[in-house]
C-alpha cells in the first residue's frame, strides 16, 4: 500500500487531539501550540495575515483619496469664479457656490429646490431657452456654449455664458447637470462699443472716400512709409496698394524742387514739440500731372514722448494756386503800368 504523506498523517494526528476543527467548522485552531508543531499552520496564518494586511491598508488608501478627490472638487466648486449651479434631472436646482450671489445676490436659500422655470433671476424667454438645454443634454446632445440674460435682484441685466455638462452613474445613467455661468457682461459692452466704433468709422470712410479730402497716416521713418490711406487717392490715379505694399514710397510722389523743404520743415516742426502743422508742395501724379496739395499734419507721440506716426489729410489745392498766380502776374502788370 502506498504510503501517505507526512503531512496527511500530521493533520489525522491533530484532528484526533482535537487541535484541528472538524468539517462543520471551517476554522483551525491557531493557538501558540499549534502553530510550533505545524508549519502549514504557521504560513497559513501569516498569509492570512498578510492578506488581511493588504486588505486594511487598500481600503485606507481608498477612503483617503477618496476624501482628497471630495475637497478638491469641493474646493473647486466653492472658489471657482465663475458662477456653478448643481441641477437634478429634473431641472431643479441642488446647489451653488458663492458666485452666483456675489454676481446676482441671491442666497442658496432663495434658490435652491426650484426649478429652471421658476429661478427668479431668469425672465420668461431665458428660462425657455435654459430648459430646451437642459433637456436635450439629458437626452445626450451636445449644446455649445450659449448666452444668456439674467437679472440681480435689484434689477440690473447681466449676461452669462453658459456651459452645461451631466454627471453619470456608474450604469452611464444621467443623474445630475453641472451649469457653468461666466458673467461676461463688461465684454459684452466693450464688443457693442467696438461694433459702434467700426460702423462710425466705416461712415466716416464712406464720408472720406467721397470727398477731395485724401486721409493718409505714415510713419515717423525714412521715406514716411504709408500705414493708411484713404480710397479715394485715387483723384492723383494710384491706387492704395501701391503706398500699402510699399512699392512707391509717399516722398518719391512730392516734386523734386519741394521735397527737401517738406522734408526740412517736418523736422523743424517735430523737433519744436508742434502738435500739428501745415504745409503746402507740390505732387506728381500717376500720369506725371503736377497738382498741389495742402497737407495738415497731426504728430502722434507715445507715452515717452517719441514721434511715432504723422497721420494727415491732403486736399488739391491747384485751382487756387493758379488763381493765386494769375492774380500775382495782374499785380504785377498793374504795378508795370502804374511805374511806366
Amino acid at each position: 500500500m502506498r504510503e501517505e504523506p507526512a503531512i496527511v498523517r500530521q493533520l489525522k494526528e491533530e484532528e484526533k487531539r482535537g487541535k484541528l476543527m472538524t468539517k462543520s467548522s471551517p476554522q483551525y485552531d491557531l493557538s501558540k501550540e499549534s502553530m510550533e508543531h505545524n508549519p502549514y499552520l504557521r504560513q497559513k496564518n501569516v498569509e492570512e495575515k498578510l492578506e488581511r494586511g493588504k486588505t486594511v491598508q487598500v481600503s485606507i488608501d481608498y477612503e483617503q483619496r477618496l476624501l482628497d478627490s471630495v475637497e478638491k472638487y469641493e474646493k473647486i466648486f466653492r472658489l471657482s469664479p465663475e458662477a456653478i449651479v448643481l441641477l437634478d434631472k429634473r431641472g431643479n436646482l441642488l446647489d451653488m457656490n458663492e458666485r452666483l450671489y456675489d454676481w446676482l445676490g441671491y442666497r442658496p436659500n432663495e434658490v435652491v429646490g426650484k426649478n429652471i422655470l421658476d429661478l427668479p433671476f431668469l425672465n420668461k424667454e431665458a428660462k425657455k431657452i435654459a430648459k430646451e438645454n437642459f433637456l436635450m443634454r439629458i437626452l445626450g446632445k451636445k449644446i455649445a456654449p450659449y448666452e444668456l440674460e439674467f437679472f440681480s435682484k435689484n434689477g440690473e441685466k447681466h449676461i452669462g455664458l453658459v456651459r452645461g455638462a451631466t454627471i453619470k452613474d456608474e450604469f452611464g445613467i444621467v443623474f445630475q447637470e453641472l451649469i457653468m455661468i461666466s458673467d461676461i457682461t463688461d465684454w459684452k459692452q466693450t464688443e457693442q462699443l467696438l461694433y459702434r466704433t467700426i460702423e462710425q468709422l466705416k461712415q466716416l470712410e464712406f464720408i472720406v472716400n467721397h470727398s477731395a479730402v485724401i486721409a493718409f497716416l505714415w510713419r515717423a521713418a525714412e521715406g514716411w512709409p504709408v500705414e493708411f490711406v484713404s480710397e479715394n487717392i485715387t483723384l492723383f490715379g494710384y491706387r492704395k496698394e501701391d503706398f500699402l505694399s510699399g512699392r512707391i514710397p509717399f516722398s518719391t510722389i512730392i516734386h523734386q524742387d519741394d521735397l527737401a523743404r517738406v522734408s526740412a520743415e517736418v523736422t523743424k516742426h517735430s523737433r519744436e514739440g508742434a502738435q500739428e502743422f501745415t504745409q503746402e508742395y507740390r505732387i506728381r501724379t500717376r500720369s506725371g500731372e503736377i497738382r498741389w496739395v495742402e497737407d495738415r499734419t497731426f504728430v502722434r507721440r507715445d507715452a515717452l514722448g517719441v514721434i511715432t506716426h504723422y497721420q494727415g489729410i491732403i486736399f488739391d489745392i491747384t485751382q487756387r494756386k493758379h488763381a493765386e498766380e494769375l492774380l500775382h502776374q495782374s499785380e504785377e502788370k498793374l504795378r508795370a503800368t502804374n511805374h511806366g
